[in-house]
């Protein structure tokens, strides 16, 4: 058996229902959106730890550390889209993107993994 508002019955007495008053089910009933790829995901992951790794690996110019910092918070940002897109969890998003953030900064040598440790702990008790 299956309710919607005052309807009851199955699923065939509920479609019986609707085209013997002459209506679509369909104009009345949204199908769930598709969720997005898992792999829509992974390349977003990917391009954050690969410029997250070049920016803390490569002895490279100035010029070129601040372009892969904005690289890397581009790539966090399309990370937390991705989690929204795909969970729909405001808290998951907002957390990914700001530990992909500190993290990036911790690369980019502005913050140190102590100060790192110390920013995680205030946000947690700010919880």
């Amino acid at each position: 058996m299956m309710k919607i508002g005052n309807v009851e019955g199955t699923p065939k007495q509920i479609k019986d229902f609707f085209e013997d008053h002459g209506l679509s089910a369909k104009d009345y009933f949204i199908p769930p959106p598709k969720r997005m790829s898992r792999e829509w995901l992974l390349v977003a992951v990917g391009f954050y730890v690969l410029a997250m790794a070049l920016l803390a690996l490569l002895p490279v110019t100035e010029e070129w550390q601040r372009l892969l910092f904005l690289l890397g918070c581009a790539a966090a940002t399309w990370v937390a889209c991705a989690v929204q897109m795909r969970f729909g969890n405001a808290f998951a998003t907002g957390a990914v993107l700001v530990m992909g953030l500190l993290l990036m900064m911790v690369a980019y040598k502005v913050i140190t993994p102590r100060e790192f440790y110390g920013e995680v702990q205030q946000l947690r008790k700010a919880k």
